[in-house]
């Protein structure tokens, strides 16, 4: 119970007060352990002073939002994607610096908060990040390893450097934190648990080793495909650029050899732009973005090309730039022209309510900045989906055909026998399809298929099918039918 000593204070503060609980809304000071709340800057400061309990507070709700990404205990290598939208490098990066703020604090705090703070934000927060980190740096080493990098290696010794860290963290916790008190409280093993069965022994994350040759011979690989050229028999195409929704991709260019190489990477076209970027180790990496007043209207293939000692490595680069009429019907919309789009849910153009039920930011939740519910949590079903309260969502597609819906909802529990928790999607004045998170109920609740994934990454899926969309403006609604949703 002791590493529990924040969550169990929150949840008894929200038994105490269910009714004002489920009225007043998070940014409403709602007894939620947010950023924002009331609860945690109050308990912030009361443990330790009023000075450091907005950057605790906000410690505290982004360590277990983070955790909410993927549970630690079942975190492998393969959990955050290493080549797509730098899913694993925005994770670890967000726990490094993290990490840095709660050591920051415990710095700068007096002698005898300091190991309540290390029990309370600083252990939980560090061990976490190491756990996520470990397991990242795993996974880069697995994919170094496939792509033939000469830094494979480096990566494997991150690895066993944060292994041993791991150790540490848990020694310090059971033999040094306030003289040896809370002996044992760190001893169950958690590394290696990938089911719900814990380990026997703390495992390392299995890593790779290269015999590195003596040769100066280098390789290039591109964001979004684990393969490296010249090696390999299919083309090197980096994702789609899209002038609706800028964004900036990379090409990595990495020895294969101990000796140092030399390359120039050049483009053929002038809309094409390359810009050389830091990296931790010996491989280069390469930012790639488009100038969009250079390109020309319409789909584009440009190249990129890496040349040296071997023969020239040609990357093509294809783009896509409204025209100026796509640009107005886009204009102020979430915008797709290659068929894909993602955007938050707190980001809707437009809420509605009925009767003073509405749709309200919960912060600091979920995989963004933010999450939306229904309050008050306490009210009603709508049986009729276009009573309830909405979020509208302005959308522009360049292509027509069949689009999938897929709302990315909280975990929540079959709370309710006689029936599942459900939402409605609507595009434009279609007839708006009712999803049920319960539909099937034996994969849905404890222990059954959908459960298991729900409970390792804290998240459910719905997914609607919307036939024969033509090209141009829609409006997506999100409407609330029973209460207890997060999206």
């Amino acid at each position: 119970m002791d590493p529990a000593k924040l969550a169990l204070p929150n949840r008894l503060t929200i038994l105490r007060n269910w009714r004002s609980t489920g009225t007043e809304s998070p940014t409403q000071g709602g007894d939620h352990l947010s950023s924002g709340s009331a609860f945690g800057r109050q308990w912030a400061e009361r443990e330790f002073g009023r000075r450091y309990a907005g950057e605790i507070a906000d410690i505290t709700s982004k360590y277990a939002k983070y955790n909410g990404w993927r549970k630690p205990e079942v975190i492998t290598p393969d959990t955050f994607s290493q080549i797509n939208f730098n899913e694993a490098d925005y994770v670890r990066a967000a726990w490094e610096d993290l990490t840095v703020r709660a050591e920051a604090v415990y710095k700068a705090l007096p002698d005898e908060k300091k190991d309540a703070f290390y029990q309370l934000v600083l252990h939980p927060t560090k061990a976490s990040g190491i756990v996520a980190q470990m397991n990242i740096a795993a996974g880069r080493n697995l994919l170094f390893a496939r792509q033939g990098r000469a830094s494979t290696n480096a990566e494997a010794s991150r690895v066993r450097d944060l292994f041993r860290q791991d150790e540490a963290t848990s020694n310090y916790y059971n033999h040094k934190l306030a003289g040896g008190k809370w002996n044992h409280m760190m001893d169950q093993t958690h590394l290696g648990q990938y089911t719900w069965q814990p380990p026997r022994v703390d495992m390392m994350p299995a890593v790779c080793e290269l015999l590195v040759a003596d040769s100066d011979d280098y390789a290039v690989a591109i964001e979004g495909d684990v393969s490296a050229w010249p090696d390999h028999f299919g083309d090197a195409i980096l994702p789609v650029f899209e002038s609706l929704n800028p964004r900036t991709s990379y090409v990595d260019v990495f020895a294969q050899g101990s000796q140092p190489f030399k390359v120039n990477v050049t483009t053929e076209n002038p809309w094409i732009v390359i810009t050389k970027a830091a990296t931790p180790n010996s491989d280069l990496r390469y930012l790639v973005s488009i100038d969009w007043d250079k390109a020309p209207v319409g789909e584009s293939k440009g190249f990129i090309i890496v040349s040296g000692k071997l023969d020239p490595i040609r990357i093509s680069v294809p783009a896509i730039r409204a025209s100026d009429t796509q640009r107005a019907q886009a204009k102020e919309c979430f915008a797709a022209q290659n068929g894909i789009l993602a955007f938050a849910a707190s980001k809707a153009q437009r809420r509605t309510q009925s009767g003073g039920v509405r749709w309200e930011v919960i912060p600091d939740y979920g995989r963004g900045a933010e999450a939306m519910s229904v309050f008050p949590a306490l009210t009603p079903s709508f049986i009729a989906p276009a009573e309830g309260p909405a979020l509208e969502y302005d959308l522009y597609l360049a292509r027509g055909g069949d689009y999938t819906v897929t709302l990315v909802m909280g975990p929540v529990m079959d709370f309710m026998p006689d029936r599942g928790v459900r939402i409605a999607v609507g595009i434009d004045n279609r007839e708006p399809q009712m999803l049920d998170l319960f539909a099937d109920r034996t994969a849905g609740t404890f222990l059954g298929a959908t459960w298991l994934e729900a409970a390792k990454d804290n998240v459910r899926y719905l997914s609607a099918t919307v036939k024969s969309l033509e090209s141009g403006r829609h409006v997506l609604s999100v409407g609330m039918i029973d209460p207890a949703v997060v999206v």
